[in-house]
């Protein structure tokens, strides 16, 4: 299979009004103050302090970036990602599901039905905040209903790999082939980055695997024996389910076929085949087994 027929390019994007504001009056104050130039530091202003509904919303976009990131692969240093066809179908429920709930979010800050609007409902929220922004707060600093509505946007996208035979002329020339052979060259590289990408997210989770059996084991190994002093080390069942999960999605996101991350990530999975927090905390054989079979999987893939 093809990477063309084993993957798409997903773009998405989330812009949104910060509600930030450098107020040069305050920075200026605190220079004078401290008896420094104006160019010592800036002074970044939260307009809307006192409230929440805005910072939810960021938080919200924050998430649906952070899904993105993780069900997906790089390509572009800032543009679309690779996204596994197997993946498609359960990404765009997902986002769309998002989407739909952010969207929500920006039409009731902006255009609540309850009140004049919700935005401006913050605003007055802000104004009346005297302990969050008391004598700085200035009708003046903020910006009208509709330019805030403007900025927010969603964007996402979805096409196809192209391939080197995309480039369309009417005949092969020397120029062309060159194009083709450096595109064929740009995208190998970006597809063993993509898959450099997917071990470098193993590895960071192996080796933190690795440190927290080595750091329980001392620790309780040291309490069996009387020792005191050392501080204590739990290896949580949300940790082991969040490394499960990723081994997972690993399984998915490997369009290269690459037999040893294959192989690499179920022996992670094995490692820790039925076991939970408390069997690692009560248990020194099982302690000792998983440390066993993390040394054999270091040997064997790093």
């Amino acid at each position: 299979m093809t990477i063309q027929n084993a993957a798409v390019l997903v773009e998405f994007g989330v812009s949104q009004w910060n509600a930030k504001l450098v107020d040069k009056k305050i920075a200026s104050k605190i220079a004078r103050e401290y008896r420094a130039g104006d160019s010592a530091g800036t002074y970044h202003k939260s307009l809307l302090a006192g409230t929440t509904f805005h910072g939810q919303i960021a938080r919200y976009a924050q998430a649906m970036r952070n899904y993105h990131s993780k069900n997906t692969l790089p390509w572009q240093d800032r543009g679309a990602r690779l996204l596994p066809i197997a993946m498609l179908q359960e990404y765009k429920a997902y986002m769309t599901g998002m989407t739909a709930q952010l969207e929500s979010m920006i039409e009731e800050f902006t255009n609540d039905p309850s009140s004049r609007n919700f935005y401006l409902n913050q605003k007055e929220v802000a104004k009346q905040a005297t302990v969050a922004l008391g004598e700085m707060y200035n009708e003046a600093d903020y910006p009208t209903l509709e330019e805030v509505r403007n900025d927010y946007a969603i964007r996402m996208s979805f096409l196809p790999l192209p391939t080197s035979g995309h480039f369309i002329v009417d005949a092969a020339t020397p120029e062309l082939e060159q194009l083709k052979a450096q595109y064929e060259e740009l995208a190998n590289k970006r597809v063993q980055g993509a898959n450099e990408s997917l071990w470098n997210r193993l590895l960071q989770r192996f080796e933190m695997a690795e440190q927290k059996i080595k750091s329980m084991d001392e620790y309780y190994t040291a309490k069996a024996n009387g020792e005191t002093g050392m501080g204590r080390v739990i290896l949580q069942d949300d940790y082991l389910n969040e490394m499960r999960d990723l081994c997972h999605l690993l399984g998915k996101l490997n369009i290269t076929g690459d037999d040893k991350l294959e192989r690499a990530r179920k022996s992670l999975l094995d490692a820790f085949d039925g076991l939970d927090g408390e069997d690692l905390k009560e248990d020194a054989g099982a302690r000792q087994d998983v440390a066993e079979k993390l040394e054999s999987i270091r040997k064997d893939f790093w």
